[in-house]
């Protein structure tokens, strides 16, 4: 066999290769511990680490939310087959970013909420938009009253709101920044098994790269494991 590494395009599996690539703006001003990674569609991958606002960093520039100061990341054949120079619309249709952090728009219902960015990106005729709604909102099976605005909305309501909104552009890969933060553990379980059990049933080939600060999760549900560490990255 040989010791070279096979080209991005030979892996069909492949859908995004992450080489010696840092943020831009690292938080604390901390130095930077490259990141070199391969997602495969359907994958799952759990990001741990002792500075939360690190993991926040790397998942910004993995999603192409942000740039990258140094490295490499490339998109496969499923998306472009290059690194990031596709148009940004279709870039961030392709790459989903979710963080508990991120504000749902407060004067829209959630419903509306959850429609925005579809009918803003103009991907679907209004019946998909409207079958791909009602299999989400059937998804959190029963969590979510969607004509409420998000102020009365429970905290576990606002999450899978959040998730089901990206998830309405139907993205390669979904990239989650704590999104069990501060729930209860009920509430956390509920989320997990929507987005851990539920979405990969809706999108089979979705890759999900979630950053979390709950070791009982990733023990249940992960199938890989990055620890980022003052010392850095390491994968079990």
């Amino acid at each position: 066999m040989s010791d070279r590494e096979p080209s991005i395009s030979a892996d069909e599996h492949l859908l995004i290769k992450v080489q010696a690539a840092c943020p831009k703006h690292q938080p604390n001003g901390e130095p930077c511990l490259p990141l070199d990674l391969r997602i495969h569609r359907g994958e799952l991958i759990f990001l741990l680490g002792e500075e939360p606002e690190a993991l926040r960093a790397y998942l910004r520039i993995l999603a192409a939310v942000e740039p990258i100061s140094r490295g490499e990341i490339l998109l496969g054949d499923a998306i472009g087959d290059a690194p990031f120079s596709l148009p940004w619309q279709q870039l961030r249709q392709s790459l989903g970013y979710v963080d508990h952090a991120i504000p749902l728009l407060s004067v829209l219902s959630g419903l509306d909420n959850l429609k925005l960015a579809a009918h803003y990106h103009q991907q679907d005729d209004e019946q998909t938009i409207a079958l791909r709604e009602q299999a989400l909102l059937g998804a959190m099976q029963g969590q979510m009253d969607h004509s409420l605005l998000p102020a009365y909305m429970t905290p576990l309501q606002q999450r899978h709101l959040g998730i089901a909104r990206a998830l309405m552009l139907c993205p390669k890969a979904l990239f989650a920044h704590n999104p069990f933060f501060g729930l209860s553990r009920p509430a956390r379980q509920h989320l997990a098994d929507f987005l851990l059990q539920r979405v990969p049933q809706l999108f089979p080939e979705i890759s999900l790269i979630i950053s979390t600060d709950d070791p009982e999760l990733v023990h249940r549900y992960a199938g890989r494991v990055l620890f980022h560490s003052r010392s850095g990255w390491f994968s079990f």
